[in-house]
């Protein structure tokens, strides 16, 4: 390993602590353009080390594997058994009344996760999502961030999915919601969905191969045909990004990555389409800035992307 690629591990290891120095990471990366590729590198190799745990447990003797690896294993683990990847918490009725009044399912930073919610509908949540359920059968829900649903339509218990301020009602379908920072993009790849504001009287539907997004709080709904593959790769190890206001990209990276990244009002609905591989905030903050020739930097304890400061 050379200077380079010591440096990035070492980025790499230190990305992780709240003490984490961002203003001189970024300083780094944008000293030479070799920096960012061996820190991409050596994120991804990262993240295929975590991914395949399992197997290398397997591979390595079960007293005493390496140091750094045993501590990356562990941490797998650990994140593993949180039942799929989710932190479940559930309020009861007080009183001799038993009965749950609702559920959240929160999504582990890194780790996918599914409900199953009664006969009616399945929930894949990415990391750092959150889905609220309330009795009975999941009649209501509330949700942030990003998931994938399949929902079984039943005109005798209609759902409902508050997302902000709006209201997604089910009409039998299949559909991904991603949300964050007021903005809002539902695509449906099966069946018919209908939009709505909270409180408001107009309804807008969408069907199959179609999407609608809000590309700012209270900016009008626009209505587009949805590019193959460009939604559900998260559920792949992958994010691919079609016309995305950068808003709900930056929220969808705050979330892999666990930490405040803040951007600059100025480019929020400015589009983006492209692909970003999970990994590290850090990583994945490089990788967004490569390719929309942004800038970050370090403000108080998070990330700051805008546009690059001029001369």
């Amino acid at each position: 390993m050379d200077e380079i690629d010591a440096a990035a591990a070492g980025w790499l290891v230190v990305s992780a602590d709240e003490s984490m120095d961002w203003s001189g990471f970024i300083d780094w990366l944008d000293a030479d353009p070799r920096h960012r590729k061996a820190y991409d590198a050596i994120a991804l190799l990262d993240d295929s080390v975590v991914r395949s745990r399992t197997l290398l447990q397997q591979l390595l003797p079960p007293e005493k594997p390496p140091g750094a690896l045993r501590r990356r294993l562990a941490w797998g683990s650990a994140a593993a058994a949180g039942i799929v990847g989710l932190a479940v918490a559930v309020a009861y009725h007080r009183g001799n009344d038993a009965s749950p009044i609702a559920s959240t399912y929160v999504a582990a930073t890194g780790r996918i996760g599914t409900v199953e919610i009664a006969d009616r509908a399945r929930v894949s949540l990415a990391p750092g999502s959150r889905l609220s359920v309330a009795r009975p059968g999941g009649g209501t829900m509330t949700f942030e961030g990003r998931g994938s649903f399949e929902i079984l339509h039943d005109e005798t218990r209609p759902l409902m999915i508050r997302v902000g301020a709006y209201e997604i009602r089910d009409i039998g379908t299949r559909f991904e919601i991603v949300s964050g920072d007021g903005m809002l993009r539902v695509a449906v790849t099966e069946g018919r969905v209908a939009l709505r504001h909270v409180g408001g009287a107009v309804e807008l539907g969408v069907g199959a191969g179609q999407m609608l997004t809000v590309p700012a709080p209270g900016a009008p709904v626009e209505r587009a045909a949805i590019r193959v593959g460009a939604i559900d790769g998260w559920r792949r190890g992958v994010l691919v990004y079609d016309e995305m206001p950068l808003g709900l990209v930056v929220a969808d990276i705050s979330r892999y990555a666990a930490r405040p990244i803040e951007l600059d009002p100025a480019v929020k609905s400015r589009r983006f389409s492209g692909v970003i591989a999970p990994g590290s905030g850090a990583a994945m903050v490089a990788a967004l800035t490569q390719l929309t020739g942004l800038h970050a930097q370090a403000h108080g304890n998070s990330i700051l992307i805008g546009l690059r400061p001029g001369p």
